[in-house]
């Protein structure tokens, strides 16, 4: 069964930390993206209706100088569903080289 976008979890990135993913941005051509950092956001507290258990970020950086068309691609992942994504760019963070595109998704 493929992971929809309600299953997003940390622990379902920190093991593909470094794998590369590829999105559709309405380009015609799929864009490939390396997640580079996982991070937890806070520590697990108690349950708030709407929200994630354990909120969390995903940076990603494109490969083969990509930059993305639009902030919301669709994640075309084996093991995925299909699914839109809000990926805005962000200026290099700290410690990565500035020659990149870097792009990160925030799960609350």
């Amino acid at each position: 069964m493929a992971l929809r976008l309600e299953d997003y979890t940390v622990d379902v990135f920190l093991s593909r930390q470094g794998q590369v993913f590829t999105f559709d941005d309405g380009s015609g051509q799929p864009a490939s993206l390396e997640l580079i950092e996982v991070v937890r956001l806070r520590p697990p507290t108690a349950a708030v209706a709407g929200l994630r258990a354990e909120p969390f970020s995903l940076l990603f950086r494109g490969l083969d100088n990509q930059v993305l068309r639009s902030d919301q691609p669709t994640i075309l992942e084996p093991g995925f569903e299909p699914c839109v994504v809000f990926l805005p760019r962000i200026m290099p963070p700290p410690g990565q080289p500035a020659n990149a595109a870097y792009y990160q998704a925030i799960f609350t």
